[in-house]
Protein backbone atom coordinates (compact mmCIF):
# COMPACT_ATOMS: atom_id res chain seq x y z
CA UNK A 1 0.00 0.00 0.00
CA UNK A 2 1.27 3.72 -0.97
CA UNK A 3 1.98 5.60 1.97
CA UNK A 4 2.94 9.22 1.87
CA UNK A 5 6.47 10.44 2.83
CA UNK A 6 5.04 12.73 5.53
CA UNK A 7 3.87 10.18 7.39
CA UNK A 8 7.49 8.01 7.70
CA UNK A 9 8.56 9.11 11.09
CA UNK A 10 4.45 8.83 12.12
CA UNK A 11 4.91 4.97 10.99
CA UNK A 12 8.34 4.26 12.66
CA UNK A 13 6.65 5.48 16.04
CA UNK A 14 3.90 3.10 15.57
CA UNK A 15 6.74 0.24 14.92
CA UNK A 16 8.22 1.29 17.93
CA UNK A 17 5.08 0.82 19.98
CA UNK A 18 4.05 -2.38 18.74
CA UNK A 19 7.77 -3.57 19.56
CA UNK A 20 7.47 -2.04 23.18
CA UNK A 21 3.65 -3.71 23.38
CA UNK A 22 5.26 -7.26 22.42
CA UNK A 23 8.16 -6.75 25.01
CA UNK A 24 5.79 -5.74 27.71
CA UNK A 25 3.37 -9.14 26.29
CA UNK A 26 6.12 -11.31 26.90
CA UNK A 27 7.35 -9.98 30.17
CA UNK A 28 3.64 -9.94 31.49
CA UNK A 29 3.91 -13.55 30.48
CA UNK A 30 6.57 -14.59 32.31
CA UNK A 31 5.69 -13.22 35.88
CA UNK A 32 2.61 -16.18 36.48
CA UNK A 33 5.70 -18.64 36.72
CA UNK A 34 7.51 -16.09 39.45
CA UNK A 35 4.29 -15.74 41.45
CA UNK A 36 2.80 -19.28 41.66
CA UNK A 37 3.17 -18.77 45.39
CA UNK A 38 1.53 -16.24 47.22
CA UNK A 39 -0.21 -14.17 44.57
CA UNK A 40 -2.19 -11.77 46.83
CA UNK A 41 -2.65 -8.41 46.65
CA UNK A 42 0.00 -7.60 48.99
CA UNK A 43 2.65 -9.64 47.02
CA UNK A 44 4.68 -7.26 45.19
CA UNK A 45 5.33 -9.42 42.36
CA UNK A 46 1.92 -10.33 41.42
CA UNK A 47 1.14 -6.01 41.71
CA UNK A 48 3.95 -5.48 39.49
CA UNK A 49 2.68 -7.99 36.64
CA UNK A 50 -0.77 -6.01 37.21
CA UNK A 51 0.81 -2.96 36.07
CA UNK A 52 2.20 -4.53 33.37
CA UNK A 53 -0.86 -6.46 32.02
CA UNK A 54 -2.46 -2.58 32.29
CA UNK A 55 0.23 -1.05 30.59
CA UNK A 56 0.21 -3.61 27.86
CA UNK A 57 -3.78 -3.11 27.32
CA UNK A 58 -2.82 1.00 27.13
CA UNK A 59 -0.58 0.53 24.14
CA UNK A 60 -2.49 -2.21 22.37
CA UNK A 61 -4.90 0.73 22.52
CA UNK A 62 -3.09 2.74 21.57
CA UNK A 63 -1.19 1.16 18.63
CA UNK A 64 -5.20 0.47 17.42
CA UNK A 65 -6.16 4.24 17.49
CA UNK A 66 -2.89 4.91 15.67
CA UNK A 67 -3.60 2.60 13.24
CA UNK A 68 -7.15 4.07 12.74
CA UNK A 69 -5.89 7.47 12.43
CA UNK A 70 -3.50 6.20 9.55
CA UNK A 71 -6.07 4.39 8.05
CA UNK A 72 -8.06 7.68 7.77
CA UNK A 73 -5.67 9.84 6.52
CA UNK A 74 -4.83 7.53 3.87
CA UNK A 75 -8.42 7.42 2.81
CA UNK A 76 -8.32 11.18 3.07
CA UNK A 77 -5.16 11.86 0.96
CA UNK A 78 -6.40 9.49 -1.61
CA UNK A 79 -10.19 11.78 -2.37
CA UNK A 80 -7.79 14.81 -2.14
CA UNK A 81 -5.82 13.46 -5.42
CA UNK A 82 -9.23 12.83 -6.87
CA UNK A 83 -10.63 15.94 -6.40
CA UNK A 84 -7.35 17.57 -7.61
CA UNK A 85 -7.71 15.33 -11.00
CA UNK A 86 -11.00 16.27 -11.50
CA UNK A 87 -10.29 20.64 -11.16
CA UNK A 88 -7.03 19.88 -13.07
CA UNK A 89 -8.99 18.21 -15.78
CA UNK A 90 -11.85 21.03 -15.88
CA UNK A 91 -9.72 23.75 -16.12
CA UNK A 92 -8.10 21.85 -18.53
CA UNK A 93 -11.78 21.71 -20.69
CA UNK A 94 -12.16 25.86 -19.49
CA UNK A 95 -8.71 26.84 -20.87
CA UNK A 96 -9.81 25.14 -24.39
CA UNK A 97 -13.01 26.68 -24.33
CA UNK A 98 -11.83 29.97 -23.62
CA UNK A 99 -9.11 29.37 -26.41
CA UNK A 100 -11.82 27.85 -29.06
CA UNK A 101 -14.28 30.59 -28.44
CA UNK A 102 -11.39 33.26 -29.34
CA UNK A 103 -10.64 31.68 -32.27
CA UNK A 104 -13.88 31.29 -33.63
CA UNK A 105 -15.00 35.40 -32.65
CA UNK A 106 -11.49 35.82 -34.15
CA UNK A 107 -12.44 34.13 -37.59
CA UNK A 108 -15.31 35.73 -37.57
CA UNK A 109 -14.08 39.55 -36.86
CA UNK A 110 -11.28 38.68 -40.15
CA UNK A 111 -14.15 37.89 -41.84
CA UNK A 112 -16.06 41.28 -41.41
CA UNK A 113 -12.81 42.85 -42.12
CA UNK A 114 -12.20 41.28 -45.48
CA UNK A 115 -15.14 41.88 -46.31
CA UNK A 116 -15.29 45.59 -45.63
CA UNK A 117 -12.26 46.14 -48.18
CA UNK A 118 -13.46 44.26 -50.78
CA UNK A 119 -16.39 46.64 -50.50
CA UNK A 120 -14.15 49.58 -50.25
CA UNK A 121 -12.02 48.25 -53.10
CA UNK A 122 -14.62 47.95 -55.61
CA UNK A 123 -14.97 50.46 -58.18
CA UNK A 124 -18.09 52.82 -58.14
CA UNK A 125 -20.14 52.43 -61.38
CA UNK A 126 -20.05 54.48 -64.05
CA UNK A 127 -22.21 57.13 -64.42
CA UNK A 128 -25.60 56.52 -66.64
CA UNK A 129 -25.91 59.97 -68.53
CA UNK A 130 -26.40 60.74 -72.54
CA UNK A 131 -24.03 62.12 -75.00
CA UNK A 132 -25.03 65.60 -74.07
CA UNK A 133 -24.77 65.41 -70.68
CA UNK A 134 -20.98 63.53 -70.77
CA UNK A 135 -19.99 66.13 -73.17
CA UNK A 136 -21.00 68.97 -70.48
CA UNK A 137 -18.96 67.57 -67.92
CA UNK A 138 -15.89 69.53 -67.62
CA UNK A 139 -12.84 67.78 -68.42
CA UNK A 140 -10.70 69.78 -66.02
CA UNK A 141 -12.74 68.20 -63.01
CA UNK A 142 -10.69 65.30 -62.12
CA UNK A 143 -12.23 65.20 -58.43
CA UNK A 144 -14.29 62.20 -59.32
CA UNK A 145 -10.86 60.11 -60.37
CA UNK A 146 -9.07 61.39 -57.33
CA UNK A 147 -11.79 59.68 -55.07
CA UNK A 148 -11.10 56.03 -55.66
CA UNK A 149 -7.63 55.98 -55.98
CA UNK A 150 -7.91 57.69 -52.53
CA UNK A 151 -10.29 54.71 -51.22
CA UNK A 152 -7.62 52.67 -52.73
CA UNK A 153 -4.99 53.72 -50.95
CA UNK A 154 -6.73 53.93 -47.89
CA UNK A 155 -7.86 49.93 -48.46
CA UNK A 156 -4.39 49.18 -48.96
CA UNK A 157 -2.75 50.88 -45.96
CA UNK A 158 -5.12 48.63 -43.96
CA UNK A 159 -5.27 45.57 -45.52
CA UNK A 160 -1.14 46.32 -45.22
CA UNK A 161 -1.66 46.62 -41.37
CA UNK A 162 -4.25 43.72 -41.08
CA UNK A 163 -1.65 41.46 -42.89
CA UNK A 164 0.95 41.89 -40.14
CA UNK A 165 -1.97 40.38 -37.81
CA UNK A 166 -2.41 37.36 -39.69
CA UNK A 167 1.05 36.39 -39.83
CA UNK A 168 1.72 37.23 -35.82
CA UNK A 169 4.07 40.07 -36.67
CA UNK A 170 2.60 42.33 -33.82
CA UNK A 171 5.00 44.73 -33.40
CA UNK A 172 5.05 45.94 -37.67
CA UNK A 173 0.99 45.34 -36.81
CA UNK A 174 1.32 48.05 -34.34
CA UNK A 175 3.30 50.43 -36.40
CA UNK A 176 1.27 50.25 -39.60
CA UNK A 177 -1.52 50.82 -38.04
CA UNK A 178 -0.47 53.85 -35.92
CA UNK A 179 0.41 55.15 -39.58
CA UNK A 180 -3.05 54.39 -40.78
CA UNK A 181 -4.77 56.53 -38.32
CA UNK A 182 -2.20 59.59 -38.66
CA UNK A 183 -2.86 59.36 -42.34
CA UNK A 184 -6.66 58.99 -42.34
CA UNK A 185 -8.44 60.00 -39.46
CA UNK A 186 -11.76 59.91 -40.70
CA UNK A 187 -11.39 56.74 -42.09
CA UNK A 188 -14.73 54.12 -41.79
CA UNK A 189 -12.08 51.56 -40.52
CA UNK A 190 -10.29 54.12 -38.36
CA UNK A 191 -11.65 52.38 -35.35
CA UNK A 192 -11.04 48.87 -36.63
CA UNK A 193 -7.51 50.73 -36.75
CA UNK A 194 -7.92 51.52 -33.20
CA UNK A 195 -8.65 48.17 -32.01
CA UNK A 196 -6.53 46.34 -34.18
CA UNK A 197 -3.94 48.24 -32.64
CA UNK A 198 -4.71 48.02 -29.36
CA UNK A 199 -4.79 44.21 -30.17
CA UNK A 200 -1.25 44.69 -31.49
CA UNK A 201 0.23 45.69 -27.90
CA UNK A 202 -1.95 43.73 -25.94
CA UNK A 203 -0.48 40.19 -28.12
CA UNK A 204 3.23 41.62 -27.40
CA UNK A 205 2.41 42.17 -23.80
CA UNK A 206 2.93 45.49 -23.54
CA UNK A 207 -0.45 45.81 -21.32
CA UNK A 208 0.03 49.41 -20.14
CA UNK A 209 0.32 50.75 -23.93
CA UNK A 210 -2.50 48.47 -25.14
CA UNK A 211 -4.80 49.77 -21.96
CA UNK A 212 -4.64 53.06 -23.32
CA UNK A 213 -5.24 52.26 -26.43
CA UNK A 214 -8.04 50.45 -26.09
CA UNK A 215 -9.97 53.02 -24.22
CA UNK A 216 -8.78 55.78 -27.11
CA UNK A 217 -10.94 53.41 -29.28
CA UNK A 218 -13.80 53.76 -26.00
CA UNK A 219 -13.52 57.73 -25.89
CA UNK A 220 -13.67 58.40 -29.43
CA UNK A 221 -15.37 56.04 -31.43
CA UNK A 222 -18.74 55.06 -29.43
CA UNK A 223 -20.62 53.98 -31.86
CA UNK A 224 -18.16 51.21 -32.85
CA UNK A 225 -18.53 47.73 -32.93
CA UNK A 226 -15.61 46.71 -31.31
CA UNK A 227 -16.52 48.38 -28.57
CA UNK A 228 -17.15 45.27 -26.22
CA UNK A 229 -14.33 43.29 -27.35
CA UNK A 230 -12.36 46.48 -26.59
CA UNK A 231 -14.01 46.42 -22.86
CA UNK A 232 -13.36 42.65 -23.09
CA UNK A 233 -9.57 42.81 -23.66
CA UNK A 234 -9.61 46.08 -20.84
CA UNK A 235 -10.86 43.30 -18.10
CA UNK A 236 -8.18 41.01 -19.21
CA UNK A 237 -5.50 43.39 -19.11
CA UNK A 238 -6.64 44.57 -15.51
CA UNK A 239 -6.36 40.96 -14.74
CA UNK A 240 -2.86 40.66 -16.06
CA UNK A 241 -2.22 43.79 -13.75
CA UNK A 242 -3.38 41.85 -10.90
CA UNK A 243 -6.35 44.77 -9.92
CA UNK A 244 -8.99 42.51 -10.25
CA UNK A 245 -11.75 44.49 -8.83
CA UNK A 246 -11.27 46.83 -11.83
CA UNK A 247 -11.17 43.70 -13.92
CA UNK A 248 -14.10 42.23 -12.75
CA UNK A 249 -16.08 45.90 -13.14
CA UNK A 250 -15.04 45.90 -17.17
CA UNK A 251 -16.02 42.34 -17.23
CA UNK A 252 -19.34 42.71 -15.61
CA UNK A 253 -19.91 45.98 -18.22
CA UNK A 254 -19.39 43.41 -21.12
CA UNK A 255 -22.32 41.01 -19.71
CA UNK A 256 -24.64 44.11 -18.99
CA UNK A 257 -24.24 45.49 -22.24
CA UNK A 258 -23.83 42.43 -24.58
CA UNK A 259 -25.63 39.62 -23.09
CA UNK A 260 -25.81 36.32 -24.98
CA UNK A 261 -22.99 37.47 -27.24
CA UNK A 262 -19.70 35.11 -27.65
CA UNK A 263 -17.57 38.10 -26.06
CA UNK A 264 -20.04 37.84 -22.96
CA UNK A 265 -19.25 34.79 -22.64
CA UNK A 266 -15.34 34.81 -22.68
CA UNK A 267 -16.34 37.62 -20.31
CA UNK A 268 -18.34 35.36 -18.01
CA UNK A 269 -15.43 32.08 -18.57
CA UNK A 270 -12.55 34.81 -17.06
CA UNK A 271 -14.52 36.21 -14.19
CA UNK A 272 -15.30 32.26 -12.94
CA UNK A 273 -11.59 32.09 -13.41
CA UNK A 274 -10.95 35.10 -11.05
CA UNK A 275 -13.00 34.06 -8.34
CA UNK A 276 -11.17 30.32 -8.54
CA UNK A 277 -8.17 32.73 -7.61
CA UNK A 278 -10.05 33.58 -4.18
CA UNK A 279 -10.99 37.04 -4.99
Amino acid sequence: MYKPFFLYPFLESIMSLHKLAAFLCLSACAFPLIAQEGTTIGNPLYEQQYQLMQQVEQLRKTVLEQDTKISQQQTDLQRLRGDNEVLTYQIEQLRKQQQDAYVDTDKRLKEIQQRQISLAQTPPPPPISSDASTSSIPTSNNSAAETPASTTSESQAYQQAFNFIQEAHYDQAAKAFENFLKQYPQSRNADNGQYWMAESYYAQKNFNIALTAFNALLENYPNSTKRPQALLKIGYIYHELHDKEAAKAFLEKVLDNYPGTSTAKLAQERLQKIRREGL
